[in-house]
């Protein structure tokens, strides 16, 4: 029986990873060397006052990106010396402010992540608000993960490319116990050796029933040979 499901589980952590952050990448993980759309989810404005303006860095190694128009209008970028776009900005007309934050926005770009599965990426972001009396309010989210200060910055989880059927990962560095559902979290099932793990309640306990297999626990280490069906 090699079947694990680490999909539910993994996104109940991504829900809960992203439900407290007031920007948030909306389009759940990302492939591995592949060009893709990443839209990042603007929950809410600043105390009350709508959003203005949305400005998106790009993170190294980062490429191909592409911004795609929206409710805020069309969008603007910048570039480096070798003309890689290094930062993304949306920004309303002045007639389309609300006079209140009621909105809820969606901004997306099409972009190749760099060949790095299994890290994370993160994007910062600054978030400007006007009010209806023309109080501006500025604010950047642009802390790592862990930070007790400031706000967090919305973050890209980097997944192998994969196809249907099982594949074989070897990692390239040690994976925590906590992370192995971020990861894994739309397989059917994935497996180290003898050991399987799963947050489907069916699964776990064919797992537990199955003699000699046992529950994956524990982190991962790098150069681990992991066999993951999708």
């Amino acid at each position: 029986m090699k079947n694990l499901s680490l999909a539910a589980f993994a996104a109940t952590m991504l829900i809960s990873a992203s439900a407290s952050a007031h920007i948030s990448v909306a389009s759940g993980p990302g492939f591995a060397n592949v060009s893709q759309k990443i839209t990042f989810g603007i929950t809410h404005g600043c105390n009350g006052a709508d959003t203005l303006k949305i400005k998106v860095s790009i993170p190294a190694g980062v490429t191909g990106v592409r911004a795609l128009y929206s409710d805020f209008g069309k969008p603007s970028v910048e570039k480096d010396a070798s003309n890689n776009v290094t930062a993304v900005t949306w920004q309303k007309a002045d007639a389309d402010l609300q006079a209140e934050d009621i909105g809820f926005y969606e901004l997306t770009i099409r972009a190749r992540l760099p060949n790095a599965p299994f890290s994370r990426l993160q994007f910062n972001v600054e978030q400007t608000c006007r009010t209806a009396a023309g109080v501006v309010e500025v604010t950047h989210w642009d802390q790592p993960p862990g930070a007790t200060t400031g706000e967090p910055a919305p973050l890209v989880t980097v997944v192998p490319a994969r196809q249907p059927g099982w594949n074989k990962y070897v990692l390239p560095a040690n994976i925590a116990a906590a992370d192995v559902p971020m990861y894994f979290g739309d397989a059917l099932i994935a497996w180290r050796g003898a050991a399987a793990y799963s947050s489907n309640a069916n699964t776990v306990a064919q797992i537990t029933a199955t003699p000699g297999v046992t529950m994956l626990g524990g982190d991962l280490a790098a150069n681990d040979e992991i066999w993951v069906r999708y």
